[in-house]
């Protein structure tokens, strides 16, 4: 069963951890250590506490697939600038040119005012330079795997976008300039985690 299995993937001594974890709290029965019938029996609150931190062990080890997906959409978009702005000017320069970011999807007042609502997603997937890609992609890379394990795959996706397209709503009515990247989501996403840590 899946306590077994997760106790084979560990070390002896981590397995051995594990395998008595989850016979403490009622799942299986310890498979690395002998029975123990001189030991009293566990009170209640302390096998509900148990049963707690063995769900939270097994979130925090949880795959996490859309963190995955939004790294490799943003990657993917920034490739995708790069090569239009490529073809389009023959020298690309330290930044990418502006006004190819700007056509392709970036948060521009003046054509959200003619109704293109679009860019206030697309924006959160665009980004300047290399080194605004880096440090948004490893700041979701870090809070991403976090919270997608504390809350779910749909609870954090709803966040993050939540999150991005606040913030581009946000840079729409208090900044004029254009504007790009997913920062207004990666902040959503910290606050979510400041604000987990505060309460529980």
């Amino acid at each position: 069963d899946y306590g077994r299995e997760r106790a084979s993937q560990f070390g002896p001594r981590k397995a051995q951890k594990w395998s008595w974890c989850i016979a403490m709290i009622g799942e299986v029965q310890p498979t690395l250590e002998p029975s123990r019938p001189d030991l009293e029996p566990v009170p209640a609150d302390t096998l509900g506490i148990l049963r707690r931190e063995f769900r939270f062990v097994r979130a925090m080890s949880a795959s996490t697939p859309a963190m995955r997906v939004l790294l490799g959409a943003n990657l993917l978009m920034f490739l995708n600038v790069a090569i239009v702005a490529t073809v389009v000017s023959s020298s690309l320069g330290e930044e990418i040119p502006y006004g190819i970011i700007v056509l392709l999807g970036a948060k521009n007042g003046v054509a959200i005012d003619q109704g293109e609502y679009w860019r206030f997603g697309t924006s959160m997937f665009l980004h300047v330079n290399g080194l605004h890609l880096l440090v948004n992609g490893y700041a979701l890379l870090i809070l991403g795997q976090l919270l997608e394990r504390l809350f779910g795959t749909r609870r954090f996706l709803v966040l993050y976008f939540l999150a991005g397209f606040s913030g581009a709503v946000a840079t729409y009515l208090f900044m004029p300039q254009n504007s790009v990247g997913a920062s207004g989501a990666i902040f959503g996403l910290l606050g979510a985690a400041v604000v987990f840590g505060l309460r529980y």
